[in-house]
């Protein structure tokens, strides 16, 4: 921002920009100026800001600078990014997040962006694989059958989950199949909210 600062036909299209805008030599600093100028601009905001666009624009400065640039001829405030990057966070219904990249970066920023990401997918919602999920399906599948099975009204015996997978000829035993029901239930809470 410095050198954009000791830039002379920069210097001059600020101070073209502040006089058509009616924005004091120095900007806005005056106690109550800022609130003033910010009031009698709501007619002609839009123009404004495009603007304000164009001539960061014409400097090939990156989208991140048009605040800093607006600051510096509004209130002669100079300033300049942080990062040469953004992450917007996860906001709901969306659940996504989105890095924004504005110039190359160094490695520390390489570094902060990685950061950031990791830091902000862990309030994403997680897709992940489950280990073994054929068997867990096919154990469900057996609960099931098992529970139709026993649904029928000529039953004069309820059989039980072991029975039922006994006669199917399954060689899982009763535990390891109510514990993978139960695992896939708690899958899918977590992952969608239900089960």
């Amino acid at each position: 921002m410095t050198l954009l600062l000791s830039t002379d036909s920069f210097r001059k299209e600020v101070k073209e920009f502040r006089t058509k805008f009616e924005i004091a030599e120095d900007g806005n600093r005056a106690r109550g100026e800022q609130e003033r100028w910010l009031s009698h601009m709501i007619p002609i905001r839009t123009i404004y800001f495009e603007e304000l666009k164009e001539l960061t624009r014409s400097y090939r400065l990156p989208k991140h600078f048009n605040r800093h640039v607006r600051d510096y001829i509004e209130q002669g405030l100079v300033s300049w990014p942080v990062n040469n990057f953004d992450i917007i966070p996860p906001g709901f219904p969306d659940q996504e997040s989105k890095p924004t990249i504005y110039t190359q970066l160094t490695q520390k920023e390489q570094e902060d962006l990685l950061a950031e990401i990791k830091h902000t997918g862990e309030h994403l919602p997680s897709v992940g694989t489950i280990k073994n999920l054929d068997q867990l399906l096919e154990s469900e599948r057996i609960y099931e059958d098992c529970k139709a099975y026993n649904q029928s009204k000529f039953r004069e015996y309820r059989a039980t989950v072991r029975e039922y997978a006994e006669s199917a000829e399954e060689e899982t035993s009763t535990k390891a199949l109510y514990e993978h029901k139960r695992m896939l239930d708690e899958h899918r809470k977590v992952k969608f909210g239900k089960k």
